[in-house]
């Protein structure tokens, strides 16, 4: 039967041969397409009659609907199917016939005898038949909080192009074969979606119904691996790891901190008390997560507390103390600052021979009450160690053991005359006046020796004539030097000079004036009288040097000569 089949073909095409036109080759025939279906028409009549148009579809097509207008009733179309073999509708008279014909490959026009006819409208209405024209298949997804990757097996035919992807009935993805995967991106999270897939094949252009998949998107990941470590009882650090940029931590509404760190750290919280904070963590395009509890309850904070970070800073005259209070206690009520004295030992020979060791000289004295962080002891002495003890007192007036810390003041600067004034009296007395220093003493030095000593809160001293002593231009041979309470000895202080200057009528710094003015006008004539000196004997020492030299190549040339 399989081989009837077949030569029954072969003898019906060699019956038309001589006369076959492939209308897929600018034939007559025309191809219009509508929504979901295509129309196959002659563009002008045709002649038939030893004389046959075939169209060779590209894909198998199903036939619904046939028109033939021809001449006689002879006229006929011939539907060849995939599978082999044929089925024939006659001339229509111009109306149409509804047809159901399947998997056709190629159709002719035709006549039954040789007699010249003509069709004056041929007309077919097919769709592809799309069991030909195959979907994708086991469509698959993964979900992400903002995106869903797509993946899915192709049709295996070289037709087909593309595949096309929508979402509410929107394209919104065009995935070039043989690629079989995309991801969709910018969803909203916990969202379901609903793509369609639909294979695009060119030839003939047509796009099949398509294969849906419905997917939900996640909600956006959380911070995990979060716990609260309470520090103290107003400090607490919680920790976590944020799959996200930046976390943000909430009491209720309120938002407490933001961080893109891996922590936060709470302090100033009430001692205990319970919080309750969300963590959220959001995404780099927005996304905000639902939040995570995070619940803790802090201790009760201690009846007595201790001052923290004590600094002690010292010069010569005063000792500056700070220091940071339990302030988030509420028992703490205030500081109370004490000192003991520790001086070294005074003598030089101890010193020498057992070094600076330190040793009690009192016990604590309490100096001052506050609730502040600072105090300023300007009571110190220089060169001397001193231990303070902070204490702090609660509300119940229970005072702490205290936190010591010790300190040595700095050797004293060097003291130094200021405001100093000489003036002379009627009686030819000379009296020296200063501003500075008013403690510890004033040494005053007449001619190089030591001519008296004074406290310096004296403020003055008089020399008597008499004793005053004078330098070579006349002026008070006078020194004032200060000393302070330690003994040290600034540097001498010179207020005479300006006294002998107005005896004698003019300065140091008048006379070494005029002399440089002086040379500036006596100079050219020295210059001028040493060379008419040096001159003469330059030139005469020139002249003896070249004799000499031409007397010894005289010497030499009588030489050779020899």
């Amino acid at each position: 039967m399989k081989y009837l089949k077949i030569m029954t073909m072969i003898v019906f095409m060699f019956m038309f041969a001589p006369g076959l036109t492939n209308a897929n080759d600018n034939g007559p025939f025309e191809k219009e397409y509508y929504k979901d279906q295509f129309k196959l028409s002659l563009k002008d009549r045709v002649q038939v009659g030893g004389k046959s148009y075939v169209y060779e579809f590209k894909h198998p097509v199903n036939i619904s609907g046939v028109i033939i207008d021809g001449s006689s009733d002879s006229v006929y179309v011939d539907f060849w199917f995939k599978e082999g073999g044929r089925v024939r509708h006659i001339n229509t008279n111009g109306t149409i016939k509804d047809v159901d014909v399947k998997n056709v490959v190629r159709l002719t026009l035709s006549k039954r005898n040789t007699v010249t006819d003509y069709v004056y409208n041929f007309e077919i209405f097919a769709a592809y038949n799309f069991e030909v024209f195959q979907e994708v298949k086991n469509v698959r997804g993964v979900t992400y909080y903002n995106r869903i990757y797509l993946e899915w097996d192709n049709p295996e035919h070289e037709d087909l192009k593309k595949i096309l992807i929508y979402k509410d009935n929107k394209l919104i993805e065009e995935v070039l074969a043989p690629l079989n995967y995309r991801d969709i991106r910018n969803l909203e999270p916990e969202t379901e979606y609903t793509f369609v897939l639909k294979s695009y094949y060119d030839p003939p252009g047509e796009v099949t119904e398509g294969v849906s998949f419905t997917a939900t998107t996640k909600a956006v990941p959380e911070v995990v691996d979060f716990h609260a470590n309470t520090l103290n009882y107003h400090i607490v650090e919680i920790n976590f790891f944020n799959p996200n940029t930046k976390a943000i931590l909430y009491e209720g509404t309120k938002k407490i901190a933001e961080t893109t760190d891996y922590k936060f750290l709470l302090d100033k919280l009430e001692a205990g008390k319970k919080y309750d904070f969300v963590l959220k963590s959001i995404t780099d395009d927005g996304y905000t997560s639902k939040g995570v509890p995070v619940s803790f309850t802090l201790p009760a904070a201690p009846q007595l507390e201790e001052i923290k970070e004590v600094k002690a800073n010292a010069t010569h005259e005063r000792v500056d103390l700070s220091w940071r209070n339990p302030i988030y206690n509420p028992n703490f009520n205030f500081v109370r600052i004490y000192r003991k004295e520790l001086t070294k030992p005074t003598s030089f020979i101890n010193q020498a021979l057992f070094g600076s060791v330190v040793k009690a000289n009192t016990g604590y004295v309490p100096l001052f009450e506050t609730n502040g962080t600072y105090f300023n002891d300007l009571t110190v002495e220089p060169e001397t160690t001193y231990e303070y003890k902070l204490t702090t007192e609660n509300i119940s007036g229970v005072e702490s053991e205290g936190v010591t810390i010790q300190v040595t003041t700095l050797e004293s600067p060097a003291p130094s005359m200021g405001g100093v004034v000489g003036e002379e009296t009627e009686n030819g007395d000379y009296v020296y006046t200063w501003t500075s220093p008013t403690t510890g003493t004033v040494k005053i030095m007449v001619g190089g020796k030591e001519y008296k000593t004074v406290p310096a809160s004296d403020g003055k001293i008089t020399i008597p004539a008499g004793d005053m002593k004078y330098t070579m231009l006349g002026a008070p041979d006078v020194r004032l030097i200060a000393i302070s309470e330690s003994g040290k000895e600034g540097k001498p202080t010179n207020p005479g000079s300006l006294i002998g200057a107005e005896k004698i009528g003019f300065s140091a710094n008048d006379l070494l004036n005029t002399a440089v003015g002086l040379l500036f006008i006596v100079g050219p004539f020295i210059l001028l009288s040493l060379a008419f000196i040096f001159v003469p004997r330059l030139i005469e020492l020139i002249k003896r040097a070249a004799k000499r030299r031409n007397d010894m190549t005289k010497d030499v040339s009588r030489r050779e000569r020899a």
